[in-house]
């Protein structure tokens, strides 16, 4: 994991995260928070805030329109988007669907995920 920035406390933000690159001009650091935003290579749009304190981290997921579509907090930033990632329905999540589309228009590349049939 490459690591973007890291606060006077230790907090540490990667380069890239979920499904976005951090804007660097975005990280603000204050005695008690750091907070950063993830914006889309595609789209070129916001798909993550991050928002840390001494109660933990928040991440909040943003769809390409601009809505929000999940929040999810913990300790920890790495299990925040662990537990973001547990609420991902693939087939139906509009980020991984812009994502998919804008690879397989590159060429002969075929994206797949599980259906709920290969799951039963």
């Amino acid at each position: 994991m490459q690591i973007a920035y890291t606060s006077k406390n230790g907090l540490q933000l990667p380069e890239s995260m979920g499904y976005g690159f951090i804007d660097p001009k975005s990280i603000v650091e204050t005695d008690n928070q750091l907070t950063a935003n993830y914006i889309s290579q595609i789209s070129q749009k916001l798909v993550h805030t991050v928002t840390w304190d001494k109660a933990g981290c928040q991440l909040e997921t943003f769809n390409s329109n601009g809505t929000r579509s999940r929040l999810t907090f913990n300790r920890s930033l790495q299990k925040a988007l662990l537990y973001d990632a547990t609420y991902w329905d693939l087939g139906k999540d509009p980020l991984y669907l812009e994502a998919s589309n804008a690879i397989t228009s590159l060429g002969n590349i075929l994206v797949m995920y599980p259906g709920k049939t290969e799951l039963n």
